[in-house]
C-alpha cells in the first residue's frame, strides 16, 4: 500500500491584534475618539456631541469600506491625496534631433521606478556579461536569472516532492545570522504565445521530401492553435547591499564593487545549487536582455503589432537598456496606464488554508488567460531572529487567550490555529529549517480597459481554485506595479494590509 504524499501548509494570518482581537488602527482609532470625547465632556459640551464623536470613531474602526476596513484606507488616501498620485502624468523627454544618445545613458523612468540604473558587469562565467539594476536611493543591487523547471506538472509526486524540496534547500542558504542578501524574489510571466516563430521553423526543418498535404495540414494546425497558447518566463532575482553598499545617493566606488562582487558570488552559489535540484539554470541576463525583459513587461502588446514573418532590424539588434523605460504612464484609481498597456495589482491577502500537495499552484501557473505576472517576494531571516519573534508570538497569544478568557469572550478555532503555526514554526526552527517572510503579488495586463476588467474577473476567480484570495490594490496600483518588476523593489513592511 503506497503512503500519501507530502503536503504542505501556510500560516493562517495572524489577526490576534493588541487586545481582544483589535488591530493597532483600531485600538488608536478608539483611544482618540474616547479622548475627544471625554475632553468635550470636560469643557461641557453638550452630551449628543460626545455620543456622535463615540460614534464616528466606532463606525471607522469596524465598518467596512469596499475590500478592506474603513481605517486602513487612512494611509492609502493620504498617499493619493497628499502625494499627488491622483491622475499623475508621466511623459519621458524625447531627444532632440541631431543629437546622439550616450550608449551608457540611463533610460528615464517614472516616479515610482525613480532612482533606477541599469549598468553591467562581468558574471561569473567568462565572455557572459551580468546586469545589475542599482537603485540609488536605498543602495540595494539586483541581478536577474532566468529558471525553468524540466515538465513539473508532468513528473510523478515523489519527484515533484523532490523538486521542491531541493528549491527550499536553495533557498535556506541565505538564512544566516549576518547574509548580504536582502531579498530573493521569483517573477511568473505568461503571455499568448506567437506561433510565428514555430512555424518559420517548421518550414526550414521540415523535409523536402514530405507530403505536401501533411506538412500544409500541419502547418494549418499550428496556425489554429496559436491563440491557446501560452508562453511561460520565470525569472529569479537576488537583491543585496543597503544604504552601506556604495550604490546610495553618496556612491563609493570600493564598496560598490564589493556589492558587485557578494552578488555575483550568490548567483553563482544560488545557480549551483538549483542546478542540482534539477531546475534549468540559463545565464544571468546580460543589460540587453534586462532591458527587452523589462520592455516586454511594461508594454506587452506594443511588440504583437508589429509581429511578422520575418524578425524586424530592432529585433535582431537587441533593446539597448536606455529604451528600456516607458514613454509615458498614467495612474489612475483602478489601473496604471503604461504606453499601450493597462495594468491592474492584485495583492494575495490569504493562502491556502488546507494542506496542499506540490503542484497546488497549477491552476494559478497553467492557466491561458491573457498576460499576468505572478511576483513572490522572500526575505530570509536570520535564525536568532525568527526565535525571538517566535518568543514574541508565543507570549503575546498566551496573554491574547488569558484577557479573554477572564473578560468572558471566546477564544476562537482561529486564535487555536495561531498557536499550532507557531509551535510548528519553533519545532521546525529547532529542527534546522529556514524562515522567510514573503509576500505576493499579481499584475494583470491588457491592451484595454474593457478587457482588463474581464481579465481581472477571471484571474480572481481562477486565483480562488487555488486557494488563494486576491485583493485589488485601488490607488496603490504604481507602487505594486513596481513589485512586480524584477527590478529589485519590494513592498514595505504591512504595505498591502
Amino acid at each position: 500500500m503506497s503512503s500519501p504524499g507530502r503536503t504542505y501548509r501556510f500560516a493562517a494570518r495572524d489577526r490576534t491584534g493588541w487586545l481582544f482581537g483589535l488591530q493597532a488602527g483600531q485600538c488608536i482609532i478608539l483611544g482618540a475618539g474616547i479622548f475627544v470625547a471625554g475632553g468635550l465632556f470636560n469643557v461641557g459640551a453638550p452630551s449628543a456631541s460626545v455620543v456622535v464623536t463615540i460614534g464616528i470613531s466606532g463606525v471607522f474602526a469596524f465598518a467596512p469600506a469596499g475590500d478592506r476596513p474603513a481605517y486602513a484606507w487612512l494611509p492609502v488616501l493620504t498617499s493619493w491625496i497628499i502625494g499627488g498620485r491622483g491622475g499623475r502624468t508621466w511623459t519621458a523627454s524625447v531627444p532632440r534631433f541631431g543629437r546622439t544618445a550616450s550608449t551608457s545613458a540611463q533610460p528615464e523612468w517614472p516616479p515610482f521606478l525613480n532612482g533606477l540604473e541599469l549598468h553591467e558587469h562581468d558574471g561569473w562565467r567568462a565572455n557572459e556579461p551580468m546586469a545589475a539594476v542599482v537603485d540609488r536611493q536605498t543602495g540595494a543591487v539586483t541581478a536577474m536569472l532566468s529558471v525553468s523547471g524540466r515538465e513539473f506538472a508532468l513528473i510523478d509526486r515523489l519527484e515533484q516532492e523532490r523538486v521542491l524540496a531541493g528549491w527550499g534547500d536553495a533557498l535556506a542558504a541565505f538564512c544566516k545570522e549576518r547574509t548580504a542578501v536582502r531579498a530573493v524574489r521569483w517573477f511568473e510571466w505568461s503571455a499568448p504565445a506567437d506561433a510565428s516563430e514555430h512555424l518559420r521553423w517548421s518550414r526550414t526543418q521540415i523535409a523536402a521530401s514530405a507530403e505536401p498535404g501533411i506538412v500544409d495540414g500541419y502547418l494549418s494546425m499550428v496556425a489554429e492553435a496559436g491563440p491557446m497558447a501560452t508562453r511561460h518566463e520565470t525569472l529569479v532575482t537576488i537583491t543585496v547591499g543597503g544604504p552601506t553598499s556604495g550604490f546610495g545617493r553618496r556612491r563609493g566606488s570600493r564598496q560598490g564593487r564589493a556589492s558587485i562582487d557578494t552578488l555575483r558570488d550568490e548567483f553563482r552559489l544560488l545557480a549551483s545549487r538549483l542546478d542540482a535540484t534539477g531546475l534549468v539554470v540559463d545565464r544571468p541576463l546580460s543589460s540587453a536582455d534586462a532591458a527587452t525583459v523589462l520592455r516586454a513587461r511594461l508594454d506587452p502588446f506594443s511588440r504583437s503589432a508589429g509581429a511578422a514573418d520575418r524578425p524586424t532590424l530592432a529585433q535582431l539588434a537587441g533593446v539597448s537598456p536606455r529604451s528600456a523605460g516607458p514613454m509615458a504612464t498614467r495612474t489612475e484609481w483602478t489601473h496604471l496606464s503604461v504606453d499601450g498597456a493597462v495594468h491592474a495589482c492584485f495583492a494575495i491577502t490569504e493562502w491556502p488554508r488546507l494542506d496542499v500537495p506540490p503542484n497546488w499552484m497549477e491552476p494559478l501557473l497553467l492557466h491561458a488567460g491573457g498576460t499576468r505576472t505572478i511576483a513572490v517576494h522572500l526575505e530570509p531571516v536570520a535564525p536568532s531572529r525568527s526565535q525571538r519573534q517566535i518568543d514574541r508570538d508565543s507570549t503575546r497569544l498566551v496573554v491574547d487567550a488569558e484577557q479573554r478568557s477572564r473578560s468572558g469572550f471566546r477564544v476562537g478555532a482561529r486564535h487555536r490555529r495561531t498557536e499550532s503555526d507557531v509551535a510548528s514554526r519553533e519545532s521546525e526552527l529547532v529542527a534546522g529549517y529556514a524562515e522567510f517572510e514573503y509576500c505576493g503579488l499579481v499584475t494583470v495586463s491588457a491592451p484595454d480597459l474593457e478587457r482588463l476588467e474581464r481579465s481581472c474577473a477571471e484571474w480572481e476567480q481562477i486565483a480562488a481554485h487555488a486557494g488563494l484570495e486576491l485583493r485589488r490594490l485601488n490607488a496603490q496600483h504604481d507602487a505594486a506595479f513596481a513589485c512586480t518588476l524584477p527590478v529589485g523593489i519590494g513592498p514595505t513592511a504591512r504595505s498591502w494590509e
